[in-house]
């Protein structure tokens, strides 16, 4: 099975609500989200790691949070026998947990976006794809989303250029390791797929409110 827990940010969540956000966190996780340079990123990612430590605590798995360590290429991480992987973009910010499959999310508001200098993030079919498709702002979603969500899966972050992993249809190729991939619907202005190791069987969505 595969979770995946979401929440979005709301304009009345007051500075109280975000200091509640912080104290729920292990201080070394509360210091690297600090890192980020805009409010908007430090408040969404507050809500990554909260739905996190939420997914934790509903697997039975409470002091899991604790253990979180990052990789060298910045990927959080715990050596057991589950994965776990968060997103965010703008009001929204995500989580995929399973003890099943190794995984990848990334989930992009779709807003206007001048394609002149992306494509040599893509190969020359999918760069086609892309403009013989109606909606090219859509589809540059959908194509981007699935790279980063394989990026993810992966572990290997930025060390794998974008244009090296092969998006064929829904899955996804890196040095001939295949990742399968799904389209989450959540939002129609917001585009998000999961990569995973093995097809998917089924998996559920969780809403979750904080009320701090």
């Amino acid at each position: 099975m595969l979770a995946i827990y979401y929440t979005q940010k709301s304009e009345v969540m007051t500075p109280l609500f975000w200091e509640w956000c912080r104290q729920q966190l292990p201080p070394i996780i509360r210091d690297r989200i600090e890192r980020k340079v805009s409010r908007e990123k430090i408040q969404t990612s507050l809500l990554g790691y909260l739905l996190l430590k939420e997914s934790f605590e509903r697997n039975g798995l409470p002091q899991a949070i604790d253990m979180i360590k990052q990789s060298p290429t910045g990927r959080p991480n715990i050596v057991q026998d589950f994965d776990f992987n968060i997103s965010h973009s703008a009001q929204y910010a995500v989580c995929a947990f399973s003890k099943k499959y190794s995984i990848g999310i990334d989930i992009e508001k779709i807003k206007p976006i001048s394609l002149e200098f992306l494509q040599s993030f893509f190969n020359q079919d999918e760069w086609a794809e892309l403009h013989q498709n109606e909606n090219t702002q859509e589809q540059f979603y959908r194509l981007w989303t699935k790279k980063e969500a394989v990026v993810k899966a992966d572990g290997r972050g930025l060390n794998i250029p974008l244009k090296e992993i092969i998006i064929k249809n829904n899955q996804g190729f890196v040095e001939r390791v295949k990742w399968f991939l799904q389209e989450i619907p959540l939002d129609k202005n917001y585009m998000m797929h999961v990569a995973t190791n093995e097809p998917i069987s089924e998996y559920q969505r969780v809403k979750i409110s904080f009320k701090g």
